[in-house]
């Protein structure tokens, strides 16, 4: 294993651990459940650059890290849904709507080379 991908594999599965122990906490609730997919977001780029990191060689790298960086692109979105649920404030959903909208042509940009061109292993 190289030894670049066991602090992001610790990392996902502490995130995991807790993203899933504050969902069962309460399945009904907004703000664990929003709490847990911003966790979730985290474990899907860190479980990307694990693979990505124990690519042998440069094609697959690069596909994992292209996989890795889907997870980026919901962190900041769900973090400030949890924020504003969880500090009680009124969501102005218009402007969540866009931002959850946002993700649409990242998704489609994030297996292009504008995101990542190469990778060397």
């Amino acid at each position: 294993m190289n030894p670049y991908a066991i602090p992001p594999l610790i990392t996902g599965v502490i995130l995991a651990l807790i993203g899933l122990f504050v969902f069962l906490k309460n399945t009904k609730s907004k703000v664990n459940i929003i709490f847990c997919l911003f966790c979730y977001s985290m474990v899907w780029w860190l479980a990307g650059y694990v693979l990505m990191y124990m690519s042998h060689d440069d094609f697959r790298a690069l596909a994992w890290a292209r996989f890795g960086f889907i997870g980026i692109i919901f962190i900041p979105i769900f973090a400030y849904h949890f924020i504003n649920i969880f500090l009680h404030k009124k969501i102005k959903w218009p402007f969540l709507l866009l931002l959850y909208g946002s993700t649409v042509p990242a998704l489609i940009f994030s297996h292009s080379d504008l995101i990542y061109k190469t990778i060397t292993t």
